[in-house]
């Protein structure tokens, strides 16, 4: 019940700003309410808002490993490991900037995950 609270009150405050941090957390919550509920139609409506949110910030490396753990979580490895490079491309490119760049670790599963979906 509280995470259901929590969506809808996410929900409203994404009328007045569609894509701030509002929608962030409620990708959060919906993967939550998914893994909870085993209702894959959460999943669905997180990585579509997870889309949207990439679609806003192109080069927003937090967005597009959000994404790909979401298609990695709905069995998408290949959609996954797509978005994952892309993340990957975003973390080279930032190499002069460490508070842009992924942990070593997050590198490395990300790496893992590219890796095991061919």
């Amino acid at each position: 019940a509280y995470l259901r609270e929590a969506l809808a009150e996410l929900r409203a405050e994404m009328q007045i700003a569609p894509r701030g941090a509002a929608a962030t957390m409620a990708v959060s919550v919906l993967r939550e309410l998914a893994a909870v509920t085993g209702e894959t139609r959460h999943l669905d409506e997180a990585i579509t808002l997870a889309e949207e949110l990439v679609a806003a910030d192109p080069q927003g490396l937090s967005a597009h490993r959000r994404l790909g753990d979401l298609l990695w979580d709905a069995e998408r490895h290949a959609d996954a490991a797509a978005v994952y490079r892309r993340a990957l491309e975003i973390d080279d490119d930032s190499a002069f900037d460490p508070l842009k760049q992924l942990s070593a670790g997050e590198r490395s599963r990300l790496e893992s995950r590219v890796a095991d979906a061919g």
